[in-house]
């Protein structure tokens, strides 16, 4: 108590020192008597207590008692200046009597060992890691390990196979980068580390970052020839090339590639393209034009040129230098088909349509290399979109030319015959357009066929040609079944010339294809006609009324007719059992009936399960006097379905039954069922996301807090996280947050560290009161966030709640963590001094005032003003009244708006007879800005008090008056003014 509430050390010696003398619990009197040696700076007595701990250690009885001891040492010498060997010593052989991983690592961070010495640390940070079973714990050792000079790549292996194993990819990275650096640093070392520099780099693409993957293949190079890494480092070049951002980047990559296979066609192609996309001409030319000299292919040689070309097209400036080029290309190679058509392009564009239409004639007029096949083909088009506009009817004879010869490519055949028949236009050429039009119309689909296929066929209708009419309907329907006009227009054509069979085939075809049920019953009752009355066909006539009956199944009418043909056919058993088994004619109230009696007799039959069925359907009708027996049924199915171990069944059957009670206004049954049903299956997770889902959707939280809390446990991992959390957001809709605080701690025992769980928890504690546990948490919090600006914040605010609720001592420590991240910004120093005030350590916080006095020039005003009244609670808590009132002084001179200030100085200066120094504080007060009217009120109140005092009666008068004005209930001011009357 001396020691840690009242702090003071002095009497806290003495008592350790009383302890050690009876010889009761020596070992924590001697652990205390260091740790407030260390506080006083008493190095002799750290050692003496140290000494005798390890004299004790040696005498003890069990492993325990040893293990405690040693310990015990560990942290006495740790507190001794020097890291010290003899601290690590201890440390190592108590871990190896009890691998406590809480106690030594406490011990281990405590100790600052510097980060030189940090390699005299590792064998006792490896025996506590290993002996732990916290992996992540593990994970630490193995990033320290690899940060350690003279590590070796080799060593980080285990540690990215960890990290990868933990999730933590970002910690992987980070070891896989120092891999490779480990191995840079040693001659021929990368060609041990080919597995870091691959793992890296697809980590890298894996997020996007072509960057970063640029950056390591160029640092290691030297290790591209590696059969393992020379095909990913032409993956990582190709998949960067496609996309701009990262284009430089893979020109790079292609660039050093090209040192390695100049002439290697996958290298220079691509980046060939990507001097054109990056616009680097200069590039773009030299690389070209060595290519052009070192290629022996003629078709590599002509696709560099024709990259060179198509980028020098670009620009209006450089199109003289590209027909060159272009020609050049010719000159190689005349029949290329790309280089033709770019050539006629670049004519076209200016205006030279004569010399760009005999460019192309002369290509396919002749016959070398591309200019025959699918080359002569693309020519050919492009030929003819030239021509037409000049002499359409050339254009018709090198189309018909090219479409005399097979192409195999029927997009680009169907794009010559369209062209061509756009050309057809004259009376002598409606048979050749007809005949062309048929030919398309057989690739074509959708309503592109539908509209071809009629044209088609009033074009044969003028020729006179009836069977290529039909031909040409049938095509169309074949092509494009869903087209309403092709069906009229064959059904017409079927019709005028009593093609009865054809016609019935089509309308029953057009019935199953029709979505809509009056449509497609209208088309088989049509059907139905004709064969009854124009095929004498009753057999077929019933075939179509009864695919009618399933298309209309409540059509009396259709009923009506299908009897009649069955019966006329003689087939009298089959229309007695179209009636009887077709309840489609029946009205609502007779099918109820018919299927309640259906229902009654297949269970008395056994089948209870089609039962169900039928009473369902009838409940649907409105027959709500089947709701019990339903009830029963589904009750007795669930029963039997248990019995049988069909848990699937039984479980459909109680959700069927809990919602058939529920919609029928027994909402406390229903959750009953399904309650009854999870205590009998408490693992059943369907159910209980049914209800979860049930619960919340009515935001009937106490149900939902209820099902969360039993999906909690039975949940694991992340699941069991998000179960919790839910439970915890229904708990506060209730009013009861702090309920679902137990449920956050023991799911972060069984995931430490969850990030959403901790910061829940820390939300609830905060709420519930418990101000220091949610600022430990958010400690915890801060010690596992990645972003230094999130765990600075995180520290801050934590601190600030312990600065509170007064655990000061916990406050310093989460400051001095919060201050290196942010070194440029000052709060947490501020809140320092007052952490170091609040524990008595008045020389500390001292210092820290000091330290950013000496920052003063560059802060505002009311920072400044901050500082000063730090000092002076700083001086107020040494006795020295007169530095107190000194350095509110100074920090009301320098924020002459702060009210706090201003107030705080009034309170000292009337406390120390100042009244001229009170009323000039307290007219900052009522002069402020933006006013609270009370403490304007008051301070108008205090400046006539001492108005008063100094016999000053109108000033007086005048400031009660101006305090009644702000604050009219002021009953203070209401009793002075009286007083002054």
């Amino acid at each position: 108590m001396s020691e840690q509430d009242l702090r003071d050390v002095a009497r806290a010696t003495a008592f350790y020192h009383r302890v050690e003398q009876t010889g009761q619990r020596v070992a924590e009197a001697l652990t205390g008597l260091a740790r407030v040696s260390l506080k006083v700076g008493d190095q002799a007595e750290q050692r003496r207590a140290a000494a005798q701990l390890r004299r004790m250690s040696q005498l003890a009885s069990n492993h325990a008692e040893k293990a405690d001891l040693l310990f015990r040492v560990a942290e006495c010498q740790f507190g001794l200046q020097g890291p010290g060997n003899e601290g690590l010593d201890a440390l190592a052989e108590a871990v190896d009597l009890s691998p406590d991983l809480t106690r030594a690592m406490a011990l281990v961070e405590a100790a600052h060992v510097p980060e030189a010495e940090l390699a005299r640390v590792m064998p006792v940070y490896e025996k506590v890691a290993r002996a732990s079973s916290d992996e992540h714990v593990l994970l630490d050792f193995y990033e320290r390990r690899a940060a350690l000079p003279g590590a070796r790549s080799e060593d980080v292996r285990d540690g990215v196979e960890l990290a990868v194993s933990l999730g933590g990819g970002a910690r992987a990275e980070k070891l896989l980068e120092r891999a490779v650096a480990l191995a840079r640093g040693v001659p021929g070392g990368l060609r041990d580390a080919i597995w870091a520099i691959l793992d890296l780099v697809r980590r890298l693409r894996g997020r996007g970052d072509f960057t970063g993957v640029t950056r390591i293949l160029e640092d290691t190079r030297e290790a591209w020839p590696n059969p393992r890494l020379a095909p990913v480092v032409r993956e990582m070049a190709r998949a960067a090339a496609e996309h701009s951002e990262s284009a430089p980047a893979a020109a790079r990559l292609f660039e050093h590639l090209r040192t390695l296979h100049p002439l290697d066609r996958e290298v220079w192609e691509p980046l060939l393209h990507l001097y054109a996309g990056l616009g680097n001409q200069a590039a773009l030319e030299s690389l070209v034009r060595e290519l052009v000299e070192k290629l022996m292919a003629r078709s590599d040689r002509n696709a560099a040129r024709m990259a060179w070309a198509k980028f020098l097209m670009g620009d209006s400036k450089t199109e003289d230098a590209a027909a060159t080029v272009l020609r050049e290309i010719l000159a190689e190679e005349p029949g290329h088909p790309e280089g033709l058509m770019l050539l006629a392009d670049l004519h076209e564009r200016r205006g030279e349509m004569s010399r760009a239409v005999a460019i192309l004639s002369e290509a396919l007029a002749g016959g070398e290399g591309a200019a025959t096949g699918a080359g002569r083909v693309s020519l050919a088009q492009r030929f003819g979109d030239l021509a037409k506009k000049i002499d359409p009817s050339e254009a018709k004879k090198v189309y018909r030319q090219v479409l005399a010869a097979p192409i195999p490519d029927a997009a680009a055949r169907r794009s010559l015959q369209l062209s061509l028949l756009d050309l057809l236009s004259g009376k002598d050429e409606l048979a050749e357009r007809a005949a062309l039009s048929e030919e398309i119309l057989a690739g074509e689909s959708e309503a592109e066929a539908a509209a071809r296929a009629l044209d088609l066929a009033e074009m044969r209708t003028h020729l006179h040609d009836d069977a290529g009419t039909r031909r040409a309907l049938e095509l169309g329907r074949s092509r494009c079944p869903d087209s309403a006009d092709l069906f009229r227009c064959l059904s017409t054509y079927y019709s005028d010339r009593e093609l009865w069979p054809e016609l019935v085939e089509l309308l029953s075809r057009e019935a199953a294809r029709v979505g809509e049920v009056g449509k497609a019953s209208s088309l088989l009752h049509r059907a139905a006609h004709i064969q009854r009355d124009k095929l004498r066909d009753e057999a077929g006539a019933a075939r179509s009324l009864r695919q009618a009956m399933e298309a209309a199944p409540g059509d009396i009418e259709t009923l009506r007719e299908l009897t009649a043909s069955l019966a006329s056919s003689g087939d009298m058993a089959a229309a007695r059992s179209v009636v009887t088994d077709a309840l489609a004619g029946s009205t609502q109230e007779m099918r109820a009936d018919l299927l309640r009696l259906r229902a009654e007799l297949v269970a008395a039959g056994g089948d209870e399960a089609a039962a169900v069925a039928d009473m369902e359907e009838a409940l649907t009708l409105g027959a709500q006097d089947l709701v019990e027996p339903l009830s029963q049924s589904l009750a007795h199915i669930a029963e039997r379905a248990t019995a049988a171990g069909d848990l699937q069944a039984a479980r459909a059957a109680t959700l069927r039954l809990a919602e058939l009670v529920r919609s029928h206004g027994d909402e406390a049954q229903s959750d009953q069922i399904l309650f009854r049903w999870i205590d009998a299956n408490p693992t059943d997770r369907e159910v209980l996301q049914v209800m979860r889902i049930r619960f919340e959707a009515a935001e009937r939280w106490e149900a939902a807090v209820s099902v969360w809390s039993r999906l909690a446990q039975v949940e694991e991992g992340e699941a069991k996280a998000e179960a919790v959390l839910a439970m915890a957001n229904a708990c506060e809709k209730i009013g009861r947050g702090a309920d679902a605080i137990p449920w956050l701690k023991d799911a972060l025992h069984q995931l430490p560290g969850q990030a959403k769980l901790l910061a829940r928890l820390a939300q609830l504690l905060q709420a519930s009161g418990d101000t220091i546990e949610a600022a430990e948490l958010q400690i915890h919090m801060a010690e596992g966030e990645a972003d230094e600006g999130e765990r600075y914040r995180l520290l801050i605010r934590a601190a600030g709640a312990l600065l509170v609720g007064g655990a000061f001592p916990a406050a310093v420590q989460a400051l001095e963590k919060a201050s290196p991240l942010r070194p440029a910004e000052r709060a947490a120093r501020t809140l320092l001094i007052d952490a170091y005030i609040g524990m008595g350590d008045l020389e500390r916080g001292s210092d820290v005032l000091a330290e950013l006095l000496v920052e003063s020039k560059t802060m505002r005003a009311e920072e400044l003003a901050v500082l000063y009244q730090r000092q002076a609670r700083l001086a107020a808590a040494k006795g020295d009244s007169e530095g107190q009132l000194y350095a509110l002084k100074k920090a009301l001179d320098t924020d002459r708006k702060s009210v706090a200030i201003a107030t705080e100085v009034a309170d000292l200066a009337e406390a120390a007879g100042d009244d001229e120094l009170a009323m000039r504080a307290l007219r900052v007060v009522t002069a402020n800005p933006i006013k609270d009217a009370k403490a304007c009120a008051v301070a108008y109140l205090r400046q006539a008090r001492i108005a008063h005092k100094s016999h000053d009666k109108a000033r007086a008068i005048i400031f009660v008056k101006r305090a009644l004005q702000e604050d009219p209930d002021l009953a203070e001011a209401k009793a002075l003014l009286d007083e002054l009357k």
